[in-house]
């Protein structure tokens, strides 16, 4: 009962959150690079399941053939996270998780993102980063894409897993997104560029150097209080 409250509560903070940043309206996307983002944002959803899965459970599979020797195929044990019946489960279910996410112009450069609006039960901290763009369907469309994602290419994702592939190159390798170097600049960090990137850095070292010295100055003053005192 309190997790749905929480829930309900974060998900009307996060609209209201979204109402007070830029909108941006009658943006013309290009289909394709959304289709793009759609297939490298459900690989890594469909990564992060499978990491979540029990490194030391196995599955039987096979045993219910015969070989070209007429032999029995006995049934072989592999990992859970190879096994095709549950890469294919995890695959019926990642398509979801296209409801957490929304399509946005980086500010920096105005390139075409889709960002995951809550991260680990919290807003993500980068949505600041963002022009949110509003749509007519509600991103009902990333979900379709996914699902069209996932119908088409459910065999040749089970072979990535299952022969250790890269990952990262999946999209490309499949077609559905171009090769990098056809694709328009993208955003290469989340703070847009070098300089921003520096002096997010810079601040967080300023901000280091600062707790230590307060931590300093405390453990001088625990160091004078008599022994009674502490």
């Amino acid at each position: 009962m309190i997790s749905n409250y929480i829930t309900a509560l974060s998900l009307f903070l996060l609209f209201c959150y979204i109402n007070a940043q830029s909108v941006v309206q009658n943006v013309k996307l290009d289909n394709k690079e959304v289709r793009c983002l759609v297939c490298e944002v459900t690989i890594k959803e469909l990564t992060a399941l499978v990491l979540k899965s029990d490194k030391t459970k196995t599955v039987k599979v096979g045993g219910h053939r015969l070989d070209a020797n007429g032999n029995y195929d006995a049934p072989k044990s592999v990992p859970l996270d190879k096994s095709e019946i549950y890469l294919s489960e995890l695959m019926e279910k990642v398509c979801n998780t296209m409801d957490d996410y929304v399509r946005g112009l980086f500010k920096s450069n105005k390139t075409l993102t889709l960002m995951k609006m809550i991260e680990d039960g919290k807003m993500n901290p980068h949505m600041d980063s963002v022009e949110f763009v509003q749509d007519d369907d509600l991103n009902k469309s990333l979900k379709y894409y996914c699902e069209s994602i996932i119908e088409v290419h459910e065999e040749d994702i089970i072979e990535f897993y299952q022969g250790d592939k890269d990952l990262d190159k999946f999209c490309v390798e499949e077609r559905v997104c171009p090769l990098k170097q056809e694709m328009p600049q993208e955003e290469t960090d989340i703070f847009g560029n070098e300089d921003e990137l520096s002096e997010a850095l810079g601040d967080i070292k300023k901000e280091e150097e600062i707790a230590a010295e307060v931590f300093e100055d405390f453990s001088e003053i625990l160091s004078e209080l008599p022994e009674k005192e502490l």
